[in-house]
């Protein structure tokens, strides 16, 4: 079974995510936190994780935190990719 957990920071787009997939695990965090969240589910190594972080603008220090903990929920085979909207 495919599980999915999403990671958003606003409150209220929180809300509004939960209200539009309520077949969905959304929480309102921290996604350098992932391992953390993921472990808390009890969930197996995940295959895939698919960030929509805007990482280019963000300093070192943060980046390594979300990949590091990113890391730690992924298989040894599992990939991570992202992608960014910059206007």
């Amino acid at each position: 079974a495919i599980r999915y957990l999403g990671i958003e920071r606003d409150p209220a787009m929180c809300r509004f995510l939960t209200r539009r997939y309520p077949e969905l695990d959304i929480v309102c965090g921290d996604v350098a936190d992932v391992a953390a969240l993921h472990a808390e589910r009890n969930l197996p190594a995940a295959r895939a994780i698919v960030s929509g972080l805007p990482l280019i603008l963000m300093d070192e220090d943060t980046v390594e935190r979300i990949l590091a903990s990113s890391r730690r929920c992924l298989r040894p085979d599992g990939v991570f990719r992202t992608f960014t909207y910059l206007h």
